[in-house]
C-alpha cells in the first residue's frame, strides 16, 4: 500500500491535493473527482523516480474492499467478543447448575404460592431437589421444578457453582449413556471380558473413575466398566413434587400397605391350617396334601379370587405403584423392600401367581417367549457370565419396573437397559 513520506505530505499540501484527498471516504462511490485525484499522483510519482517507493501490487481501494475491510473488521470485533464470552463461560465450573438451584435442606423444602411463609404450599423440594429460578430475589426466589412453580426461602438453596460444590460434597452422581450402544467391560480393559450392553439415553449410579474408565452400577448383580468417552457425567438429583402428586402417592402406598397385610394374614393363615392338619393320621396328611397340590395349581392359572377377571394390566397397574420403594436384599415386603425375584414374586402373589424368591428358578416356570414377543406383564430375564442373576416386570413401550439396586430401589428402566436373555410368560 502507498503510502506518502513526510516530504510528499508537504508536496502534495502544496499542490492543494492532500485536503481534496482526505474527503474522499473508503465508502464513497467511486466516481470521476476520485480518478482525477488518483492521476495527479500517479504524475507526481512518475516525476520523482529518485524518491525509494515501489508501487508493485498496490491497488485503488473500492467500495468492496471497504465492506470487506468493515466486515472483516466485525469479524474480529465478534471474534474478540467470543473470545471474551468463552473466557467467562470458562469460569462456569458446574454447567448443569447453571440458572439453577438445589435445596440444601435436611428434608424437605417447602414451596409456597407466594413469597412469604404464611402462603398455601403448593409443593416439595427434597434434599438434594434441583431447581429453575425463574426470578431471584433478596429473601425469596420464583422456581419451576418437576410439576411445581412456586417461591422457596433462598436461605435454604445453593445457587450455581455453589450448588455444584454442595452436590459434589453430598449427591452421587449418575452416568448418562452418549451413544448408540455400550459395552459393559468386566475390568477398566478394552479386552476384558463384555458383560452386557447398555442402550444411549439410559442412565447408571456412578461407583467410581479410573484411567478414562468409568464404574458403573448397572443393577443388583452386574456392575462394569465403560470407556468415560461415552458417557456424560451428571449429579443424582430429584424434582419436585406437588401436594396433589404427593397426596396421590401417599394413598397409594397406604392401599398397597393393606393389600400386603391382607396377603400375609391369609398366608399365616394357611400356614396354621397345615401346621393343624399335620397332626391328623397319615390318610388325613395324604388328603390334605394332595388339596393343596390341587390348590397350589389352582393358584398358577388363574387371578386371585378365582373370578379369573384380572387382567395384565391390572397386574402392571399395581406394580407401579411401588416404583420408589426401596430394594433390600432377601427383603419380603413391596413398601419396606425387596430384590428383584421377591418384587416379581409378591406382584404375582397379589393374583394368585406362587413363584419361587429366586431369579433363576423364575425363569422355568410359566411359559417361555421370544423377547422380541414380550407383552405387559410378562417377565424378562438378565444374565452374567451365563447365569441369570435378575428379573424384571415388562410394563409396556418398552420399560421395565424391577427392585433394582440398593442406590436406586424398585424403579422403571428401559427393556434393555442391560442385554435381556430370557423371556417368560406367566399370566395369559
Amino acid at each position: 500500500m502507498f503510502k506518502p513520506s513526510k516530504k510528499w505530505v508537504a508536496l502534495l499540501v502544496s499542490a492543494g491535493l492532500l485536503t481534496s484527498m482526505a474527503g474522499v471516504s473508503a465508502a464513497q462511490k467511486y466516481d470521476e473527482s476520485n480518478v482525477g485525484i488518483s492521476a495527479a499522483v500517479d504524475r507526481y510519482i512518475e516525476s520523482n523516480q529518485d524518491e525509494e517507493i515501489s508501487t508493485e501490487g498496490t491497488t485503488q481501494a473500492t467500495p468492496q474492499d471497504a465492506q470487506t475491510a468493515t466486515a472483516s473488521d466485525a469479524g474480529l470485533a465478534e471474534a474478540t467478543v467470543s473470545e471474551e464470552t468463552s473466557e467467562e463461560a470458562s469460569t462456569v465450573k458446574y454447567p448443569q447448575f447453571e440458572g439453577k438451584a438445589i435445596a440444601t435442606v435436611s428434608g424437605n423444602l417447602n414451596i409456597r404460592e407466594e413469597a412469604n411463609a404464611e402462603s398455601e404450599k403448593v409443593g416439595t423440594l427434597a434434599r438434594g431437589g434441583i431447581c429453575l429460578i425463574k426470578e431471584k430475589g433478596d429473601e425469596w426466589s420464583l422456581i419451576a421444578s418437576g410439576n411445581c412453580v412456586g417461591y422457596v426461602m433462598n436461605q435454604y438453596l445453593a445457587f450455581g457453582d455453589d450448588a455444584g460444590e454442595w452436590a459434589e460434597a453430598n449427591l452421587s452422581k449418575r452416568a448418562v449413556v452418549n451413544t448408540t450402544t455400550l459395552k459393559v467391560r468386566e475390568s477398566a480393559d478394552e479386552n476384558s471380558t463384555c458383560l452386557t450392553l447398555i442402550p444411549g439415553g439410559e442412565s447408571y449410579t456412578v461407583l467410581g473413575t479410573e484411567n478414562g474408565w468409568t464404574k458403573l452400577e448397572i443393577d443388583e448383580d452386574c456392575t462394569g466398566y465403560v470407556k468415560s468417552d461415552y458417557v456424560d457425567i451428571e449429579f443424582d438429583t430429584v424434582k419436585a413434587v406437588t401436594v396433589e402428586e404427593e397426596a396421590a402417592k401417599e394413598e397409594a402406598a397406604r392401599k398397597a400397605a393393606e393389600a400386603e397385610a391382607q396377603e400375609q394374614a391369609a398366608a399365616n393363615s394357611s400356614s396354621s391350617s397345615n401346621s393343624n392338619s399335620s397332626s391328623s393320621s397319615n390318610s388325613s396328611k395324604k388328603t390334605t396334601q394332595s388339596t393343596t397340590e390341587a390348590t397350589t395349581q389352582a393358584q398358577t392359572s388363574a387371578p386371585s379370587g378365582g373370578s379369573g377377571s384380572a387382567t395384565k394390566s391390572d397386574l402392571v397397574s399395581y406394580a407401579l405403584q411401588f416404583v420408589g420403594n426401596p430394594y433390600v436384599y432377601g427383603g419380603n415386603s413391596l413398601t419396606n423392600g425387596t430384590d428383584c425375584s421377591g418384587f416379581t414374586m409378591l406382584i404375582y402373589q397379589q393374583y394368585g401367581y406362587s413363584l419361587p424368591h429366586s431369579a433363576r428358578a423364575q425363569s422355568n416356570c410359566g411359559t417361555e417367549i421370544s423377547v422380541s414377543d414380550v407383552q405387559p406383564g410378562d417377565l424378562l430375564f438378565y444374565s452374567k457370565n451365563g447365569s441369570i442373576n435378575h428379573v424384571a416386570l415388562y410394563i409396556g413401550n418398552g420399560q421395565v419396573v424391577h427392585a433394582s439396586s440398593p442406590s436406586s430401589g424398585i424403579k422403571i428402566s428401559v427393556y434393555n437397559y442391560r442385554t435381556p436373555c430370557k423371556a417368560v410368560r406367566i399370566m395369559n
